[in-house]
């Protein structure tokens, strides 16, 4: 696929079946894991505050990190984030 990294959602940077990886790399740290609705929609409405966020972006750093970064970037910036 090739689309402007303003306009590639995070969804479309991760691998296939992400789901269960984020899953399991969830369950490991914590000891249980979240349901995968919860995962997937944290992925596709790219919710950036959620608490599984932090699983969310290692698995997209390792997949496309200049792309990643350059959507939280433009997300932030659209939230007004002053941290971003």
């Amino acid at each position: 696929m090739v689309a402007t990294s303003k306009s590639t959602p995070v969804r479309e940077l991760m691998p296939d079946l992400f789901i269960p990886t984020i899953l399991e790399r969830v369950k490991a740290a914590t000891g249980k894991a979240p349901h995968k609705a919860t995962i997937s929609d944290a992925v596709a409405n790219e919710r950036y505050t959620s608490k599984y966020w932090p699983y969310i972006e290692a698995l997209a750093l390792e997949t496309n990190p200049e792309l990643y970064r350059e959507r939280m970037a433009y997300l932030h910036e659209q939230a007004g984030d002053k941290a971003a």
